[in-house]
């Protein structure tokens, strides 16, 4: 069932939606309210505001991803932290600048690899695959 709308609705509905309402026979004044709109969507203004409000989301999205990475990094060096820990409270006294090169989820994997491995050579091996 197509419900037409009044006048009052059809504007409404042509500011909510930028366009007429596809089941109302379009009056005059809602024609004329149409142009209106459009024109006044295609002023300079209003492109600007467009343009400076993608600017604004752009510069949003960039600074929540910088900050992610941050986080991440954050964690990341953490998770050095705590395995270079873990090796010296095993293994004390190793060297471990080969720790630098695992990533992230090989040093997730440090602590369940440190029970398995009966020495510092095959934890060492398991941890770089």
């Amino acid at each position: 069932m197509e419900v037409s709308l009044t006048v009052i609705n059809q504007l409404a509905y042509l500011f909510m939606n930028g366009k007429s309402h596809e089941n109302s026979e379009t009056v005059e004044d809602v024609k004329d309210a149409k142009d209106i709109h459009n024109k006044y969507m295609n002023t300079d203004e209003v492109i600007k505001g467009y343009e400076l409000e993608r600017e604004r989301l752009v510069i949003q999205t960039k600074m929540n991803k910088a900050k992610r990475e941050g986080e991440l990094k954050g964690e990341l060096k953490e998770r050095y932290k705590n395995v270079l820990e873990l090796i010296d409270l095993i293994y004390g006294g190793v060297d471990t600048r080969w720790v630098e090169s695992c990533s992230f989820e090989q040093l997730s994997h440090a602590y369940t690899l440190v029970k398995k491995c009966q020495s510092y050579e095959e934890f060492k091996v398991e941890m770089l695959k």
